[in-house]
């Protein structure tokens, strides 16, 4: 699978099986796609985030972790000084069915343990600043694991 994260963000190219020109669509006409990278599977899921007042974005954002709760990864563009591009990637948090929501401007040991308040154990290291914002897949995992979670996760790909 080609091209660089902010592509894979916004198109999947793919040819039908029954034909032989490429397709370009976007998470309009697509859910979710995948491709396995040995030894993993990768899964985008379209979303449509709010991209302030003007209205929302379609993207694909990679999903790290399955489960109650579930990770994705996104990358954002922003001009620098000089009219430099910078790409950040960003971390989203989804429980359930929710809507997704974004880390990056957590003050992260109050907000971290407000989000994941279901699992006590995992709640008092973050407010005790055990965890930072690095160790986010590791604390989705401990959260889907914790006994008052209702499942526990399924591996969709590692980093």
């Amino acid at each position: 699978m080609g091209g660089q994260p902010l592509d894979r963000q916004r198109l999947v190219r793919f040819v039908p099986l029954a034909g032989t020109s490429r397709r370009h669509l976007g998470p309009t006409h697509v859910r979710a796609y995948g491709y396995v990278l040995d030894p993993d599977t990768v899964r985008y899921v379209a979303f449509f985030l709010s991209s302030g007042p003007v209205g929302t974005d379609g993207l694909f954002l990679k999903q790290v972790v399955d489960g109650p709760v579930q990770l994705y990864e996104r990358y954002a563009a922003n001009t620098a000084q000089r009219g430099t591009a910078i790409t950040r990637r960003e971390w989203l948090v989804r429980r359930g069915d929710q809507p997704p929501v974004n880390t990056y401007w957590w003050k992260f040991e109050t907000d971290a343990a407000a989000f994941f308040r279901g699992c006590p154990a995992l709640q008092a290291d973050l407010q005790a600043g055990r965890y930072q914002p690095r160790d986010l897949e590791r604390i989705v995992r401990a959260y889907n694991a914790c006994g008052t979670a209702p499942t526990s996760p399924r591996r969709t790909g590692e980093h």
